[in-house]
Parts: C-alpha cells; sequence; structure tokens
C-alpha cells in the first residue's frame, strides 16, 4: 500500500534527521511501522505488528491506530480505495491531555 503524510507531520518524515530530532527514540519504530504498511494489503493489514485496529469514534472515517511504543499510536485512515493510508498523527491518546508529539 502506498503510504501518504498529513501536511502537518510530512515534513518530519522527509529525513531520517528531522524524524530523530521529533521523535527521539520513537523514530526506529515509526519507520518500522511505516514500512510494515507499506508492505502490506488492505486484507491483511490487521496481521502487522502493532496491534492496529479502528478507532471506535471514526468507524465511518476508516480511521485506525497502530501502537507505535506503549503508549504513543500512530493514527492513521485508509482510503476507500484501498491503495494508500495517510498517517495523521502520532499521540498518546490515553493521556488526559491527548499529548501530541
Amino acid at each position: 500500500m502506498e503510504v501518504r503524510f498529513d501536511p502537518t507531520i510530512q515534513s518530519y518524515f522527509n529525513s531520517s534527521r528531522a524524524l530523530q530530532k521529533r521523535f527521539g527514540s520513537l523514530s526506529k519504530k515509526l519507520i518500522l511501522v511505516v514500512e510494515n504498511l507499506m508492505k502490506t494489503r488492505r486484507a491483511d493489514m490487521m496481521q502487522i505488528p502493532g496491534h492496529p485496529h479502528p478507532l471506535r469514534k471514526y468507524r465511518n472515517r476508516e480511521i485506525f491506530s497502530i501502537t507505535v511504543k506503549h503508549p504513543f499510536r500512530c493514527i492513521f485512515k485508509v482510503e476507500p480505495s484501498g491503495e494508500f493510508v495517510t498517517i495523521l498523527n502520532v499521540v498518546d491518546y490515553h493521556n488526559h491531555e491527548h499529548r501530541i508529539l
């Protein structure tokens, strides 16, 4: 599947240095998440590491979460065509402050 990025985080994924500076120790895990999403098909998406699952609040919008490293999740949207995913954010959404990286 093709992986795209929300414009708010696109610049971090353009270089490994920017990714490392912004996300620190999560950067290597984020790269693995992106690589796993690139290698998979929509039908097999739920089998990749990190426990991908749909977010209940956004079920009709095909928004999913995958664990990067507890408690941080990579939030992504699967396009209806199934040809690509858009990574929206990396966040700790279980924290009451909804700490967004």
